[in-house]
Protein backbone atom coordinates (compact mmCIF):
# COMPACT_ATOMS: atom_id res chain seq x y z
CA UNK A 1 0.00 0.00 0.00
CA UNK A 2 1.11 3.30 -0.73
CA UNK A 3 -0.09 6.54 0.23
CA UNK A 4 1.10 9.82 -1.19
CA UNK A 5 3.49 7.93 -3.91
CA UNK A 6 2.96 5.66 -6.41
CA UNK A 7 6.34 4.14 -6.56
CA UNK A 8 6.50 1.53 -3.48
CA UNK A 9 9.99 -0.22 -2.59
CA UNK A 10 10.44 -3.78 -3.25
CA UNK A 11 9.26 -6.26 0.18
CA UNK A 12 7.46 -2.43 1.54
CA UNK A 13 3.73 -3.04 2.71
CA UNK A 14 2.98 -0.22 3.80
CA UNK A 15 5.21 3.35 1.91
CA UNK A 16 3.84 6.82 3.10
CA UNK A 17 5.23 9.72 1.45
CA UNK A 18 5.02 12.58 4.12
CA UNK A 19 3.95 13.62 7.58
CA UNK A 20 2.15 10.71 9.41
CA UNK A 21 0.29 11.43 12.61
CA UNK A 22 -1.33 9.48 15.71
CA UNK A 23 -3.69 11.67 16.91
CA UNK A 24 -6.32 9.63 19.20
CA UNK A 25 -9.15 12.01 20.02
CA UNK A 26 -8.24 10.76 24.25
CA UNK A 27 -6.31 8.88 25.53
CA UNK A 28 -1.98 8.14 24.79
CA UNK A 29 -0.97 7.77 21.45
CA UNK A 30 0.28 4.15 21.07
CA UNK A 31 2.41 2.59 17.78
CA UNK A 32 3.28 -1.02 18.78
CA UNK A 33 5.50 -3.21 17.03
CA UNK A 34 6.07 -7.00 17.26
CA UNK A 35 7.52 -10.16 15.58
CA UNK A 36 5.82 -13.60 14.81
CA UNK A 37 2.29 -12.40 16.00
CA UNK A 38 3.36 -11.04 19.17
CA UNK A 39 3.87 -7.63 20.41
CA UNK A 40 7.72 -6.61 21.43
CA UNK A 41 7.56 -3.59 22.23
CA UNK A 42 5.83 -0.02 21.69
CA UNK A 43 6.45 3.74 21.94
CA UNK A 44 3.62 5.57 23.24
CA UNK A 45 2.85 9.47 24.02
CA UNK A 46 0.84 10.30 26.94
CA UNK A 47 -1.35 13.45 27.62
CA UNK A 48 1.33 15.29 29.43
CA UNK A 49 3.70 14.93 26.41
CA UNK A 50 5.81 12.42 28.35
CA UNK A 51 7.27 9.90 25.37
CA UNK A 52 7.86 6.19 26.35
CA UNK A 53 9.60 2.91 25.01
CA UNK A 54 8.90 -0.26 26.41
CA UNK A 55 9.96 -3.61 25.37
CA UNK A 56 8.88 -7.03 26.82
CA UNK A 57 5.87 -5.36 28.61
CA UNK A 58 8.15 -3.07 30.36
CA UNK A 59 8.96 0.45 30.04
CA UNK A 60 13.38 1.29 29.66
CA UNK A 61 13.42 4.60 28.44
CA UNK A 62 11.63 7.67 28.99
CA UNK A 63 11.43 11.28 27.39
CA UNK A 64 9.65 13.92 29.62
CA UNK A 65 7.28 16.60 28.67
CA UNK A 66 10.47 18.92 30.09
CA UNK A 67 12.97 17.16 27.54
CA UNK A 68 14.85 14.91 30.46
CA UNK A 69 15.61 12.25 29.26
CA UNK A 70 15.41 8.92 31.87
CA UNK A 71 17.16 5.29 31.29
CA UNK A 72 15.30 2.37 33.78
CA UNK A 73 13.19 5.28 35.79
CA UNK A 74 10.26 7.33 34.68
CA UNK A 75 10.68 10.26 37.10
CA UNK A 76 14.21 11.73 35.68
CA UNK A 77 15.26 13.77 37.07
CA UNK A 78 18.16 15.79 35.41
CA UNK A 79 18.27 15.99 31.18
CA UNK A 80 20.10 12.28 31.62
CA UNK A 81 19.00 10.38 34.11
CA UNK A 82 20.61 6.32 34.50
CA UNK A 83 18.86 4.10 37.26
CA UNK A 84 20.02 0.62 37.50
CA UNK A 85 16.93 -2.38 37.87
CA UNK A 86 16.83 -3.41 41.50
CA UNK A 87 16.60 -6.87 40.02
CA UNK A 88 20.13 -6.12 38.58
CA UNK A 89 22.14 -5.46 41.78
CA UNK A 90 25.37 -6.82 40.66
CA UNK A 91 25.70 -4.33 37.72
CA UNK A 92 28.63 -2.18 38.22
CA UNK A 93 28.15 0.25 35.36
CA UNK A 94 24.85 2.43 34.67
CA UNK A 95 26.94 3.44 31.60
CA UNK A 96 28.99 0.85 29.62
CA UNK A 97 31.59 1.49 27.42
CA UNK A 98 33.02 -0.64 24.90
CA UNK A 99 36.08 -1.09 22.30
CA UNK A 100 36.33 -1.72 18.85
CA UNK A 101 36.14 -5.52 19.34
CA UNK A 102 33.27 -5.29 21.64
CA UNK A 103 34.71 -5.83 24.97
CA UNK A 104 33.96 -4.05 27.81
CA UNK A 105 36.89 -1.22 28.22
CA UNK A 106 35.23 0.51 31.35
CA UNK A 107 31.97 2.10 32.32
CA UNK A 108 30.23 4.87 34.85
CA UNK A 109 28.09 4.52 37.41
CA UNK A 110 26.84 2.97 41.09
CA UNK A 111 29.05 0.04 42.62
CA UNK A 112 26.52 -2.49 42.43
CA UNK A 113 26.20 -2.53 46.50
CA UNK A 114 26.34 0.39 47.33
CA UNK A 115 24.20 3.22 45.81
CA UNK A 116 25.95 5.69 47.48
CA UNK A 117 29.37 5.58 45.66
CA UNK A 118 29.76 6.37 41.91
CA UNK A 119 32.42 4.15 40.28
CA UNK A 120 34.33 5.17 36.95
CA UNK A 121 35.93 1.99 36.10
CA UNK A 122 38.51 1.27 33.37
CA UNK A 123 40.51 -1.69 32.15
CA UNK A 124 43.76 0.15 31.75
CA UNK A 125 44.07 3.74 32.81
CA UNK A 126 41.17 6.79 33.25
CA UNK A 127 42.53 9.98 30.95
CA UNK A 128 40.86 13.56 31.10
CA UNK A 129 41.07 15.74 28.32
CA UNK A 130 40.42 19.28 27.94
CA UNK A 131 40.93 21.14 24.44
CA UNK A 132 43.73 23.44 23.39
CA UNK A 133 43.05 27.16 22.35
CA UNK A 134 43.42 26.09 19.11
CA UNK A 135 40.29 22.76 19.78
CA UNK A 136 42.87 20.06 19.62
CA UNK A 137 42.57 17.70 22.88
CA UNK A 138 44.87 17.67 25.48
CA UNK A 139 45.86 15.38 28.53
CA UNK A 140 45.42 17.14 31.11
CA UNK A 141 45.09 14.26 34.20
CA UNK A 142 45.40 10.57 34.60
CA UNK A 143 45.15 7.74 36.48
CA UNK A 144 46.65 4.73 35.90
CA UNK A 145 46.05 0.82 36.52
CA UNK A 146 47.87 0.14 39.49
CA UNK A 147 45.80 3.97 41.17
CA UNK A 148 49.09 6.40 40.52
CA UNK A 149 47.59 10.42 39.56
CA UNK A 150 49.62 12.21 37.23
CA UNK A 151 48.89 16.10 36.51
CA UNK A 152 49.79 17.12 33.54
CA UNK A 153 51.83 14.04 32.34
CA UNK A 154 51.32 10.29 32.72
CA UNK A 155 52.55 9.06 36.36
CA UNK A 156 55.84 7.45 36.54
CA UNK A 157 55.20 3.87 38.28
CA UNK A 158 57.89 3.12 41.60
CA UNK A 159 57.61 -0.54 42.93
CA UNK A 160 55.12 -0.51 45.91
CA UNK A 161 54.60 3.20 46.12
CA UNK A 162 51.40 5.40 45.00
CA UNK A 163 52.28 8.18 43.04
CA UNK A 164 50.49 11.86 42.98
CA UNK A 165 52.37 13.55 40.15
CA UNK A 166 52.38 16.89 39.00
CA UNK A 167 53.90 18.20 36.01
CA UNK A 168 53.81 22.56 35.49
CA UNK A 169 54.19 24.64 32.90
CA UNK A 170 57.45 27.05 31.73
CA UNK A 171 57.43 28.97 35.43
CA UNK A 172 57.19 25.88 37.40
CA UNK A 173 54.25 23.45 39.22
CA UNK A 174 52.08 24.96 41.88
CA UNK A 175 49.56 23.29 44.55
CA UNK A 176 47.59 26.24 45.97
CA UNK A 177 44.92 25.61 49.32
CA UNK A 178 42.65 28.26 49.99
CA UNK A 179 40.31 29.11 53.08
CA UNK A 180 36.29 29.36 52.86
CA UNK A 181 36.62 32.43 51.68
CA UNK A 182 38.47 31.26 48.25
CA UNK A 183 41.48 33.69 49.84
CA UNK A 184 44.56 31.88 48.72
CA UNK A 185 46.37 31.08 52.16
CA UNK A 186 49.38 28.44 51.45
CA UNK A 187 51.13 27.63 48.50
CA UNK A 188 53.43 24.65 47.90
CA UNK A 189 55.65 24.82 44.43
CA UNK A 190 58.46 23.97 42.61
CA UNK A 191 60.07 27.21 40.52
CA UNK A 192 61.43 25.92 37.37
CA UNK A 193 63.17 29.08 37.00
CA UNK A 194 65.49 29.13 40.23
CA UNK A 195 65.24 24.95 40.48
CA UNK A 196 63.68 25.63 43.85
CA UNK A 197 60.95 23.85 46.09
CA UNK A 198 59.05 26.52 47.92
CA UNK A 199 56.45 26.59 50.86
CA UNK A 200 54.58 29.05 50.77
CA UNK A 201 52.54 30.59 53.91
CA UNK A 202 50.56 33.70 52.95
CA UNK A 203 48.56 34.48 56.11
CA UNK A 204 50.52 36.09 59.33
CA UNK A 205 50.60 32.43 60.37
CA UNK A 206 53.43 29.65 61.30
CA UNK A 207 54.35 26.71 59.29
CA UNK A 208 54.06 23.84 61.61
CA UNK A 209 55.54 20.37 61.49
CA UNK A 210 54.15 17.62 63.42
CA UNK A 211 54.57 13.90 64.35
CA UNK A 212 52.10 11.51 66.53
CA UNK A 213 49.73 14.31 66.21
CA UNK A 214 52.29 16.77 68.37
CA UNK A 215 53.85 19.86 66.69
CA UNK A 216 57.71 19.50 66.78
CA UNK A 217 58.99 22.34 65.16
CA UNK A 218 57.66 25.47 63.33
CA UNK A 219 58.82 28.44 61.27
CA UNK A 220 56.94 31.43 63.01
CA UNK A 221 55.58 34.52 61.12
CA UNK A 222 59.00 36.48 61.55
CA UNK A 223 60.97 33.55 60.21
CA UNK A 224 62.78 32.14 63.06
CA UNK A 225 62.74 28.43 63.41
CA UNK A 226 61.20 27.15 66.64
CA UNK A 227 62.21 23.17 67.85
CA UNK A 228 60.74 21.68 70.29
CA UNK A 229 58.62 24.96 71.39
CA UNK A 230 56.61 27.40 69.87
CA UNK A 231 58.04 30.42 71.59
CA UNK A 232 60.98 32.71 70.10
CA UNK A 233 62.14 33.47 73.33
CA UNK A 234 63.83 29.83 74.75
CA UNK A 235 64.71 30.46 78.61
CA UNK A 236 67.94 28.95 80.31
CA UNK A 237 67.83 25.88 81.92
CA UNK A 238 66.36 25.61 85.39
CA UNK A 239 64.18 28.42 84.69
CA UNK A 240 60.37 28.56 83.98
CA UNK A 241 59.53 28.95 80.27
CA UNK A 242 59.75 26.52 77.65
CA UNK A 243 62.59 24.10 76.91
CA UNK A 244 63.63 23.77 73.20
CA UNK A 245 65.77 25.14 70.31
CA UNK A 246 65.51 28.77 68.47
CA UNK A 247 67.04 29.64 65.66
CA UNK A 248 66.31 33.69 65.36
CA UNK A 249 66.09 35.29 61.90
CA UNK A 250 67.90 38.33 63.94
CA UNK A 251 70.69 35.98 63.57
CA UNK A 252 71.30 34.80 66.92
CA UNK A 253 70.65 31.33 68.40
CA UNK A 254 69.17 30.17 71.58
CA UNK A 255 68.62 27.16 73.31
CA UNK A 256 67.78 25.49 76.61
Amino acid sequence: LGIGTTSIAAGTKLQVEGETRIYPASGTGVLRFGSGGVEKGKLSVDTSSNMAFETSGAERMRIDSSGNVGIGTSSPDAPFTIQRPSSNQGIAAGLSLKGQDGTTQGGLGTDGVNDNAVQLVAAQFIKFHTNNTDGTANERMRIDSAGNVGIGQAPTAFANWKVLELKGGTAGAMLNFENSASTRVSTVAYDDGNDALRIQNFLANPITFETNNTERMRIDASGNLLVGTTDSIVYNEGSTGNSGVVISSDDYYSAA
